[in-house]
């Protein structure tokens, strides 16, 4: 719903207990907020009137802030409004009805120059930006997150558990897959990169020993995450059929196994933490 005029900077979360109202979060915002909407059933969007927006959850707890306000622009002028209203000392009153719309899982806000769109990315697309940035870890704890039904601001996936982990089961896969051939691509390039500059020689030195340390170093990073995500997701299927062919390709079935024969406590550490 949208606001009559500019709410004060000071807000609640109550719930209705017994017949009572109970206050069970109170927090202030940087300036007075312009409209109050609904993403699906468990997110609450704040606008104000200086180009911010906030997301919380329905509890009250804040889970992301950003502006709107494009090209550095400012001020209290942000935001359609009109003043046909008229406060209790017969002054007009900014109010910002109809300025603040909701369709799906974005937010309309209309401004006095242009139309302002924010999107909830859907949970795919959040994963796949981080991978595509580099950020194999971050995609893995988002990943990891999603699976565990902990993630914040997600409405596009089924509400229980069980469900999440059904509908995104193959993506996790595909994703732990995209990672291992990366990286495993990655080291042979820069492998072959570095015998081409120091040229093929028996003789062992410091450059030569340094390298080999670092390739060592990096599958051992690829075989840890793969056993710990294929055990975290419960999918050691992947881990002993398509992750063990690439070790094998890369010919690195002892790094494989070393972190095989660990299986056992890292088994015993996610049943103890509940996973």
């Amino acid at each position: 719903m949208s606001t009559v005029g500019e709410l004060a900077c000071s807000y609640a979360v109550a719930k209705l207990v017994k017949s009572k109202l109970k206050e069970c979060a109170k927090w202030s915002l940087d300036s007075a907020a312009i409209g109050v909407v609904w993403l699906d059933d468990q997110l609450l969007v704040i606008p104000t009137v200086t180009g911010h927006l906030y997301l919380f959850t329905r509890d009250g707890v804040v889970i992301h802030q950003t502006s709107f306000s494009v090209d550095g622009s400012s001020g209290n002028d942000l935001i359609s409004y009109h003043t046909y209203f008229t406060n209790v000392f017969g002054n007009p009153e900014k109010a910002y009805h109809n300025s603040v719309g909701v369709r799906g899982a974005s937010v309309y806000i209309l401004g006095t120059a242009r139309l302002v769109i924010s999107r909830l990315l859907p949970w795919k697309e959040r994963v796949d930006v981080l991978r595509r940035g580099g950020d194999w870890m971050g995609a893995f704890n988002m990943a990891m997150s999603l699976f565990n039904g902990q993630a914040h601001g997600v409405v596009d996936l089924p509400k229980t558990v069980d469900a999440i982990r059904e509908a995104i089961a193959p993506s996790l896969a595909e994703l732990l897959l995209s990672y291992v051939d990366e990286v495993f691509s990655y080291i042979t390039i820069a492998f072959s990169s570095q015998i081409e500059k120091n040229g093929v020689t028996n003789e062992p030195n410091s450059g030569t020993n340094n390298v080999n340390l670092e390739i060592e170093e990096q599958y051992n990073r690829v075989g840890g995450v793969a056993v710990e995500f294929c055990v975290h997701i419960n999918r050691m299927d992947l881990l002993f059929d398509e992750i063990f062919s690439r070790f094998v390709a890369v010919q690195q079935r002892g790094i494989y196994f070393r972190y095989i024969h660990q299986l056992p406590s890292l088994v015993l550490h996610f049943i103890k933490e509940g996973i």
